[in-house]
């Protein structure tokens, strides 16, 4: 809470702490409301929800493969996804885009990322599903998705170019409260996905055999995963 509370108060008009703490009770002064509430917040909001969903998502990337070292660039979602987003950015001149919104633009590139993710686990699927093969595979994928993302870019124009990479390396800049409300109910929808599987999960920790033996169905349990 300090942290936030501290990143709240930073920028090109400094808020003292105890000024921010004062406006997130609702005893703030008018202008420093208008600058938190406004401009801050939803920026602040933004990264800590993102944050979330990032972290949960690369727990759970681990637990499916049993890998440390997977998560979901490795296994392609992350280059599928940005692949269709540059592919629309790039083939469109931005006008897609720019009528689809930013919400638009991030929804087809989440299709783009869940399609990956699902060729990723049918090419790694031989009677069950293998950490070590998935995580080849995954990293064969990711090496042909961020290929594909290179020529779309090489051959593209330049401003198109400038806009498919500030969507790929992302920013909190100018986010506001549609964009805090849509993270929110996807980072929300996870979690109870996450929270319905935890129970029949953990026995796949040691193993599929053994989870097998105690009766979880853990190729259902990893596919929702």
């Amino acid at each position: 809470f300090l942290v936030f509370c501290l990143s709240i108060g930073v920028g090109d008009f400094p808020i003292g702490l105890s000024r921010v703490v004062a406006t997130l009770f609702g005893r703030g002064e008018q202008v420093d409301e208008f600058v938190i509430m406004d401009l801050r917040m939803p920026r602040a909001l933004a990264g800590l929800i993102v944050g979330i969903a990032l972290g949960l998502s690369g727990a759970i990337t681990q637990s499916v493969a049993r890998n440390p070292l997977a998560s979901p660039d490795i296994l392609g979602i992350t280059s599928g996804a940005g692949a269709v987003a540059v592919f629309l950015v790039t083939t469109t001149g931005g006008t897609a885009a720019a009528v689809a919104g930013s919400v638009g633009l991030s929804s087809a590139a989440l299709l783009g990322g869940l399609a990956t993710g699902l060729l990723v686990y049918f090419l790694a699927w031989r009677r069950g599903v293998d950490g070590f093969r998935l995580i080849l595979i995954g990293i064969s994928v990711t090496a042909m998705m961020q290929a594909v993302t290179t020529w779309l870019l090489a051959s593209a124009e330049i401003r198109d170019v400038g806009r498919a990479q500030v969507w790929l390396v992302g920013s909190l800049d100018n986010r506001g409260w549609d964009e805090v409300e849509v993270a929110f109910w996807c980072t929300l929808v996870l979690l109870v996905v996450v929270a319905a599987v935890a129970f029949p999960f953990k026995p796949m920790h040691l193993g599929d055999d053994v989870a097998a033996g105690l009766g979880v169905r853990f190729a259902r349990v990893r596919a929702v995963l």
